[in-house]
This record gives C-alpha cells, sequence and structure tokens, in this order.
C-alpha cells in the first residue's frame, strides 16, 4: 500500500494501514507497538466502545468453532474405529470363520452309488451308506443312533415312496426300508430282473426266468431253435410285501423299462417276430395289471423314461422327448433332442417347474399347466444346474474372448501346421487350445422366464442351491486348466468351496480345504454334506468327482460350514 506521505511518529516509515479507530495512517512500527492503532488511547478507547452484543456474539462463534472441532474429531475418531471394525471382521471372516470348515465327519467305508437320503426335516437327517444307517441331530450334529443293515449290502437302485419308505433291489431281494431306516419286509424276487419302479403304495417288478448253462450254448448254435424267456409283471404291496398280482407275457415278448404312478403304470413293451422287433408304450392299471391304453414307438424303443411327471407321462423315442396325456388321449407336448440319450441329471423337476438340457438348448416346462415356457440356447456349455427359490442356476464354461485373441496372434512353426494327424497329437493340441480359451462361468437365470439376471467368471466346481444357499465345491485336481489338459491328475490340489449370494452372485466366502468331498451333495442344517474319499495322489479323485466309480471306495461322509 502506498501513501502521498510518511509516518506522522515514526519519520520515514511506509504508511501500512489505518487505524481502526480515527483512520489515521501507522506504518509497522505502530503496528508492533498498538496494533492497528495509532495509539495508546485510541487502542483504550477502541476496547471501552465495544459492543456487548457483539462480543457476545465473537464468544458464541468461538465456542461454536470449538464444537465444531470436537464434532470433526469425533466424527474421525468413528470412521477409523469402523474402518479398524471392518478390516477385524475381514481377517477374522479370512482366517478364523467357521465357513469353509470342515464341521462333521463320520467316518465309515462303503461302496460308490450306496448312499441315499432315507429323511432330512428340520431336526435330523438320516442316511444311509452302504451297510450303515446313521441318524445325526441337526443342531448339535451329534449321531443320534447308528445301526447296521446287512441286507442293505450292494443296494444300489432305490425308489422314494413317500411316508411308506425306500424300496430298494438288492441281488435278489425287494427291501422296504423306513425313513427312520428300518427294514420293514424283504422278499425274494421271482427271477432274473429286468426293470423295477415303486410308488407311494406298490411296487412293480418285470422278471424273465433265470438263465441256464445250456441256454448260454444254445445262443451259438444256429441248427437248434431257441425259446425265448417269457417276461413276467409283479405287483408287491407296500404294505406287506405280498403279492397283489401277477402277469406273464408270450413268447419274445418282454418289458424294458417300468413307471409307477399314483393309480397307473407304464411300461415299454417290446414283441419279436420274423421281421424283427415292435415297440410299444403300454399304460395299465395298477390294481390288476389290465392294460388300459398304448401308442406304438419308432425305432428301438424308449432311450429315456417313462416317467410320470405332473399330469403328463413324459418318454425319450427317436431323439424326441414327447408327453402325453397320463389317459393317454392327447399329446402334451414334443422336444427335438440334440442327443440320442439324456442322463438322468439332463432332466430334472423342481415343483412344477421341468427343466431339461437338450445339449444344444434349455428348456423350462410348466408341469401344471404342461406347457412350454421358454427354450434358448445358454452361450455357456452346461456342466450341472439346479434351481432354487425362482432360480436357475448353470455351471459351465464359455469362451475367453482376451485368451483367444491372444492365441489368435501367435504362430504356430510351420512344421505344425503340416502335421498330419498322428496319434492323435494335433486332435491333442487342439483340445488343450480349446481348454486354455475357455474359463468356468455360472449363470443365473429367472426359472419362469429364462432371462439371464447375472453371471459370475472363474467359478469351476458341482453346484448345489437350496433357499437361499448357493454353493459351488471344485477339486482343483480336476478344474485347473493344467490337470484338465493332463490324462490323469498331474497334482495332488485341493478342494475350493465357495458359497454366493443367490441375489447377486457375490461371493460371501471361499476357502481351501485338503478334504476329499465329491456328490451327490446335500445342504442340510447350514452345512454341505457330501461323501468323503482319499485325496492323495494315485487314489483317482477325478473318479469320485464325475461318477466313474470304478475301484472307488469312500472313507465316510463329511459337512463344510455354510453361512
Amino acid at each position: 500500500m502506498t501513501q502521498d506521505s510518511g509516518c506522522r511518529r515514526h519519520e520515514g516509515q511506509e504508511i501500512i494501514a489505518k487505524c481502526s479507530l480515527c483512520g489515521e495512517a501507522i506504518c509497522s512500527s505502530c503496528r508492533k507497538q498498538f496494533g492497528y492503532f495509532c495509539s495508546e488511547g485510541c487502542r483504550n478507547a477502541s476496547r471501552s466502545t465495544v459492543d456487548p452484543k457483539a462480543k457476545q456474539e465473537l464468544q458464541e462463534s468461538i465456542e461454536k468453532s470449538f464444537r465444531v472441532a470436537r464434532l470433526v474429531k469425533r466424527v474421525l475418531a468413528l470412521v477409523l474405529l469402523l474402518a479398524l471394525i471392518v478390516a477385524a471382521y475381514f481377517v477374522w471372516d479370512t482366517f478364523f470363520s467357521s465357513a469353509g470348515t470342515v464341521a462333521w465327519q463320520s467316518k465309515l467305508s462303503f461302496p460308490p452309488g450306496e448312499y441315499t437320503v432315507l429323511d432330512k426335516t428340520d431336526g435330523r437327517l438320516v442316511l444311509r451308506a452302504g451297510t450303515s444307517v446313521l441318524t445325526v441331530d441337526l443342531k448339535t450334529w451329534q449321531t443320534v443312533s447308528s445301526s447296521e443293515l446287512k441286507e442293505l449290502a450292494g443296494a444300489k437302485k432305490c425308489f422314494d415312496c413317500g411316508a411308506a419308505g425306500f424300496v430298494f433291489v438288492a441281488g435278489e431281494k425287494l427291501l422296504l426300508i423306513s425313513r427312520e431306516g428300518k427294514l420293514l419286509w424283504q422278499v425274494k424276487i421271482p427271477g432274473e430282473l429286468q426293470s423295477v419302479s415303486a410308488s407311494g403304495n406298490c411296487a412293480i417288478v418285470s422278471t424273465v426266468p433265470p438263465r441256464k448253462k445250456q441256454d448260454d450254448d444254445e445262443d451259438f448254435d444256429p441248427n437248434k431253435k431257441r425259446e425265448w424267456p417269457r417276461s413276467t409283471i409283479t405287483m408287491f404291496k407296500l404294505q406287506d410285501g405280498n403279492i397283489g398280482w401277477q402277469r406273464q407275457f408270450g413268447d419274445a415278448e418282454g418289458v424294458e423299462s417300468i413307471a409307477c404312478g399314483v393309480e397307473r403304470f407304464a411300461y415299454c413293451h417290446y414283441k419279436g417276430d420274423q421281421n424283427g422287433y415292435k415297440y410299444a408304450l403300454k399304460c395299465a392299471d395298477l390294481k390288476n395289471g389290465s392294460d388300459l391304453w398304448q401308442i406304438g414307438l419308432e425305432g428301438g424303443g424308449a432311450s429315456w423314461g417313462p416317467a410320470f411327471l405332473g399330469n403328463a407321462l413324459v418318454f425319450m423315442n427317436k431323439q424326441h422327448l414327447c408327453a402325453v396325456s397320463a389317459d393317454g388321449k392327447s399329446k402334451l407336448w414334443t422336444l427335438p433332442v440334440d442327443s440320442f440319450w439324456l442322463s438322468p441329471e439332463s432332466i430334472q423337476a423342481h415343483g412344477e417347474l421341468l427343466l431339461v438340457d437338450l445339449s444344444k438348448s434349455f428348456v423350462c416346462i410348466d408341469l401344471k399347466a404342461q406347457k412350454v415356457l421358454w427354450q434358448k440356447t445358454p452361450d455357456i456349455e452346461v456342466d450341472s444346474f439346479t434351481c432354487a427359490d425362482g432360480r436357475i442356476f448353470m455351471n459351465g464354461y464359455a469362451e475367453n474372448k482376451n485368451t483367444s485373441e491372444m492365441l489368435e496372434k501367435v504362430k504356430l512353426p510351420p512344421a505344425f501346421e503340416q502335421l498330419q494327424d498322428q496319434d492323435g497329437l494335433k486332435t491333442g493340441i487342439g483340445s488343450m487350445e480349446k481348454i486354455i480359451k475357455r474359463e468356468s462361468v455360472l449363470l443365473c437365470m429367472d426359472a419362469r422366464t429364462g432371462k439371464d439376471l447375472w453371471r459370475v467368471a472363474k467359478m469351476p466346481g458341482v453346484v448345489t442351491a437350496e433357499g437361499k444357499n448357493l454353493v459351488l465345491a471344485g477339486d482343483t485336481a480336476l478344474t485347473s486348466k493344467l490337470n484338465m489338459m493332463s490324462l490323469t491328475a498331474a497334482t495332488k490340489g485341493e478342494m475350493v468351496f465357495k458359497q454366493l449370494n443367490p441375489e447377486n452372485g457375490k461371493t460371501l466366502f471361499s476357502k481351501s480345504s485338503l478334504l476329499g468331498l465329491s456328490g451327490p451333495y446335500l445342504i442340510a442344517g447350514g452345512k454341505l454334506i457330501g461323501l468323503e474319499y482319499d485325496r492323495e495322489i494315485g487314489k483317482m479323485p477325478e473318479e469320485a468327482i464325475v461318477g466313474r466309480t470304478t475301484g472307488i471306495n469312500y472313507t465316510g461322509l463329511a459337512g463344510v460350514t455354510l453361512k
């Protein structure tokens, strides 16, 4: 700041301001002595003329500033505390949470296929593994009872008959086991078993007379006329195991498969003559075994089914999945199938919905209305799927575009391009390239509309869902790309358990374990239950996962804690 003349009291000093009271010019020396006043008198006068109201407002302003400062400190302290709590929860959830850890084990030795969930309620779980029957309290996870039923040895085929219990086929015998795991009755099957099915009040068994050695020799004697064994259908009452009725077929006539309904049963019938075999799907009365209606089948009969689903009878014939009404009067729907057969896992009934993986497309059918709700081709290669709480969860593989683009830029040596497919070398390398290009994907869809809701990448394993629980269980000895390109498991690997939020696919926890656990999986009492096996290299853990059961013996049952 500049002035026309210097300070009146300090000659030669530059003017820097004016007195706050009288307005006279002041210099830096004045400011040091009196502040922003020209003299002691002005400074004292200013103090005596301060407005009390202004002084009070100033004091309140100062106090308010202190309060704001204290509030800011408290907010910062609270934010810091919350951050520490979140960090502590993350550390606890990652390293100390029980989610994903083994919470229950029962050491048993049993062959593949001999595992059945006999009962599951809010309070208890009854399991059959081999000849052992366990009852487990779902609150305490203590074994309430354990018993041995030697009659169950070798029993793999079973039918859930509701309140009546389970019908098992064990060698030459038919057994009825209660949901508590008690043997109610056993009967000898009258002949060599062809097919069997059971419902809520009876079991239907198709048999032929036992073959003798001379019968086998006659098969190779072109000059000797052979008499074909006659098939017999027998109905056993579940109430006491007694025979209700029997029906015998003629020469070169028999039954391939049977399905029991409530009042009727269906069977795939064949009859041979000099021109070959003719096949038909027949429906009969459960009370007396008499036929009610039939429809002809082309080709080799029914390659899947028959099965009563809702008010329809469903079967597969000549690469078409068909449904007719239970009275045989109307055809309900027909779907072309992109393969010659369907696995049991390809067709799943969930309440009123029937989900079918047709190899190249996926379809959802309303079993009550018996109409197709939607059909679409998923953009993933479906490995497994399930349905819970109105959502379909598909686990499979999709092409990783980034990896594909990267591989396309890499040119192989000319020698490889000129290779002929010797010993499958080029084909094998092509298969490896396909594995490298793809990544695992979990896809969620609305069950009734087929609309995609969310998808998450890098989610290998078998998907299991029930209610609000969604779990993936995978063995890295199988799911890692290195091992997928190997003929056998190259590393011991480990199990990875992941639980996700079914509404958005967010991971709730992901834990690794050296436990070997394969399906069929079951969610009960906040645990994922599975079949335990030895994960040591050389014990073929892949056999236990993918269902090839040769030479595998399970070591027990185990449960992993869920959130």
